[in-house]
């Protein structure tokens, strides 16, 4: 789940630019969904990939069985929800392909 990866280092990145490292550390334990409120997005459809990828997240990389979710994910779905995520996150950011 490199989505992941790649979010945290992004959203520590815009802290430290927009502020400092204090205030990365200290925000550095929030949601994505919080992180990206606190640096200006207010799109509710980025928040509810957002609450979806960590839900997916947390079943995948904790390797168990959830047969309480009665959905089975696949791996292809989720990794374009991913990719899709980014990509709306970077829009929304003004962040460009370098």
């Amino acid at each position: 789940m490199f989505c992941g990866v790649y979010l945290e280092a992004l959203l520590h990145l815009l802290f430290v630019e927009k502020h400092d490292k204090v205030f990365a550390k200290k925000h550095d334990n929030l949601t994505y969904e919080d992180k990206l409120s606190l640096l200006g997005c207010s799109d509710q459809s980025i928040f509810d990939s957002c609450k979806h990828y960590r839900k997916v997240r947390r079943e995948v990389v904790h390797e168990k069985a959830h047969f309480d979710t009665k959905y089975i994910r696949k791996a292809q779905t989720e990794a374009l929800l991913s990719i899709e995520l980014v990509e709306k996150i970077n829009a929304n950011l003004g962040i460009t392909r370098g």
